[in-house]
């Protein structure tokens, strides 16, 4: 099928077509996709939107991220990966420094 025929087909959306398939998974892991994400972003609207970037990559290789065991996995992880490395090492290293506790009691 060549790239014109196979963009119609998926952008169709006609029941069996690549593009239902997609709409169909689309519709259930997207919310699945931003509840997963919150934590890692830190607001709603960043996590919508790292979502939807990630339901963009997934529907561009759709031919091939369709096929897998859990694209919502593919998903999740394309996008986690791309945060984190965002975010940096030194990120990560402040987090572990907080103190869990407030400041040690004076007059000891």
């Amino acid at each position: 099928m060549n790239k014109a025929v196979e963009a119609e087909t998926v952008e169709s959306g006609h029941p069996g077509s690549p593009g239902a398939a997609f709409a169909d998974f689309f519709a259930e892991g997207y919310p699945r996709l931003v509840r997963a994400l919150l934590p890692a972003t830190g607001d709603l609207a960043s996590a919508e939107e790292a979502a939807q970037e990630a339901m963009t990559r997934a529907f561009a290789r759709w031919g091939r991220v369709g096929r897998l065991d859990s694209p919502l996995g593919y998903a999740y992880v394309s996008r986690s990966t791309s945060i984190a490395a965002a975010h940096g090492d030194a990120g990560r290293r402040s987090t572990a420094r907080r103190p869990i506790c407030g400041p040690a009691p004076s007059g000891r």
